[in-house]
């Protein structure tokens, strides 16, 4: 619609502004009243097509004087209301100018990839991709054409429920660059974003992909890392385990040694066992030995001992 085509007699120069306009609105004239109809004039046609011209150029499109929608899709994309969905059954998926604007992926029945057009060919050109589905077994992966790049990177992760908002930008050395401000799985090297740790993965101390709280943190203390009472013991992050309890005397024995049994095994081994009187009343001499990582080996007095047992 916007394209500069005429049926015939147009010239290559643009016309220049009325010296001496008419203000007001059009009439069609009345001959009776000796009163003229509005001529427009060739800059009138001029800025009505180069002004609606302007937005399709703006939006990222090519005009077409054949496409009478052309101004309506350019302010649809213009105002992101243009709206391309994608599932795995259409991966891999290349985005074209048409696709700019808002981009649905729903990766749900499996992993979907997109890639973008060349930079050098579509400044001002932007997507916002946003994750509609849950499922974190599939990966929805934006690819830049040749050797462009997004944010430098050769390939840009959008995470569960995430979304990227990604234009065209500067070329630095020569290679295209696509600049997104995403909400994206964070890396050692990249922000984005982390799920919260639930009290489960808190507790095992071993996931690498989500953030502990205040509260979390205190849950990966408890539960099956620790037990308190007389009798108990405490793992902590990296493995260091701490225990408690008390030994039996030797009346339980006859011979003056006791095995106590740890609340709990150490994974490795366990480094030392420390002992105390548990009465007050008199002196106890105590020996230990023959640590395991199940038991220790003590030498008491028939009123036995409190421990306390440091191993890994």
């Amino acid at each position: 619609m916007v394209d500069r085509v005429y049926k015939r007699n147009a010239t290559e120069t643009a016309p220049q502004p009325p010296a001496d306009p008419s203000e007001g609105y059009p009439t069609d004239g009345n001959p009776a009243q000796s009163i003229p109809a509005t001529a427009p004039g060739a800059y009138w046609f001029h800025m009505i097509t180069e002004s609606l011209r302007r937005v399709v150029v703006e939006a990222g499109l090519t005009p077409d004087h054949e496409d009478l929608g052309q101004v309506l899709g350019a302010l649809n994309r213009i105002a992101a209301r243009g709206v391309t969905t994608v599932t795995d059954a259409d991966s891999p998926k290349a985005l074209t100018i048409e696709d700019a604007g808002l981009v649905l992926v729903d990766a749900s029945s499996g992993s979907v990839e997109l890639t973008l057009p060349s930079v050098s060919n579509n400044q001002g050109v932007s997507y916002r991709i946003v994750r509609t589905d849950t499922e974190t077994g599939n990966t929805v992966t934006l690819t830049p054409d040749g050797d462009d790049t997004v944010d430098g990177e050769e390939s840009l992760s959008v995470a569960v429920e995430g979304r990227a908002e990604i234009e065209t930008g500067a070329a630095p050395a020569g290679v295209g660059d696509w600049q997104a401000s995403a909400l994206r799985d964070a890396s050692e090297t990249k922000k984005g974003i982390l799920r919260l740790s639930t009290s489960a993965q808190a507790q095992e101390l071993a996931d690498d992909n989500t953030a502990l709280t205040p509260a979390k943190l205190a849950d990966a203390f408890k539960n099956l890392n620790h037990s308190l009472g007389p009798s108990g013991y405490q793992i902590f992050p990296g493995g260091l385990i701490i225990q408690w309890g008390e030994t039996e005397g030797y009346a339980a024995t006859g011979n003056g040694v006791t095995t106590t049994t740890f609340p709990i095994s150490f994974t490795s081994e366990c480094y030392i066992v420390l002992n105390t009187d548990n009465d007050l009343t008199s002196t106890s001499y105590v020996r230990v030995g023959n640590l395991t990582t199940t038991s220790f080996d003590a030498f008491v007095d028939s009123n036995g001992c409190y421990f306390l047992a440091i191993g890994v």
